[in-house]
């Protein structure tokens, strides 16, 4: 069934949506358009209490680790996330995706890349039912829902399934709150096919980072970040795990990472990425999808 929700012109400022109760807080269909998840999405950060956020901090269960701590599909929970994060700055999920799954999403790369904007294509519209259906599965819509303790919100525009060509040059280190500020957010980046053993995955500062670094200039171009990383990184490498079809990284907007080292000999390399939010800390100038 899909929730049924009704638009309701309110002022001139734009449209607001009612939905039910139980939409505010169940997981939608898989099969909901991305009008009724901008529905409910919408509906959860007007109803979200902005007044704070959950500190979601654990114990160290990674003490012996001194790169990006490792768990598999079938074992990642909330504690292993919020561990992994506040200790490591990121975590690497081995077969978060079986095999059939990869091969579902895979049918919904485009030749170019598909911005999920409203109105959306039919083409987009399934895009989003199949990255959908992929996180029910797996269940990492309940250990999204468990780690940012909120109903959980996706950016519009950082949902995407798409294949990155050799020529793409990728990104320095940054942070993504250089993009949209501190949030109680989650990014999840899944490999579709193999990365990081004959081409670029993505690397990363194996430790927590607690504030944003302000470049100096601009963005990931800053020298300045690569005398940052460093610092932080005290004589020790950067970390560039290797990832097979289905593996996924999980790191927030804290977390200093930047496009792998590794020359692409592969003609491509192709990505499912989604950030997360609770709804409470939505950032905005975004539009948040209901999973």
């Amino acid at each position: 069934m899909r929730w049924s929700f009704r638009r309701k012109r309110e002022s001139a400022t734009g449209t607001e949506h009612e939905v039910g109760n139980r939409a505010l807080v169940a997981s939608l269909p898989t099969d909901a358009s991305v009008e009724e998840r901008a529905a409910v999405g919408a509906a959860r950060v007007a109803a979200a209490d902005r007044s704070g956020a959950p500190a979601n901090r654990v114990g160290d269960l990674f003490p012996e680790e001194r790169g990006v701590p490792e768990v598999q599909g079938r074992d990642l929970s909330a504690t292993c996330v919020a561990s992994a994060l506040h200790h490591h700055g990121s975590l690497v999920v081995r077969g978060l995706l079986d095999e059939g799954t990869v091969t579902r999403v895979r049918a919904h790369l485009p030749p170019d890349s598909l911005r999920v904007t409203l109105p959306v294509s039919a083409e987009v519209d399934a895009m989003v039912a199949g990255v959908a259906s992929a996180y029910e599965s797996s269940g990492l819509v309940r250990v999204v829902r468990d780690y940012l303790e909120e109903p959980p919100v996706a950016s519009a525009h950082r949902i995407v399934v798409r294949r990155v060509s050799r020529e793409n040059s990728g990104l320095g280190w940054h942070q993504d709150a250089q993009y949209f500020g501190i949030a109680a957010a989650l990014s999840v980046w899944t490999a579709l096919d193999d990365c990081g053993h004959e081409g670029r995955a993505l690397g990363f500062v194996p430790r927590r980072v607690a504030h944003a670094i302000t470049p100096e200039r601009g963005f990931w171009q800053d020298p300045t970040m690569n005398e940052t990383v460093s610092q932080l990184l005290a004589g020790r490498p950067f970390v560039e795990p290797a990832l097979r079809a289905g593996d996924a990284l999980l790191f927030d907007e804290l977390t200093v990472h930047r496009s792998g080292t590794r020359a692409l000999r592969a003609p491509h390399r192709d990505l499912m990425i989604t950030w997360f939010f609770a709804p409470s800390r939505f950032p905005d100038a975004h539009t948040p999808l209901a999973f």
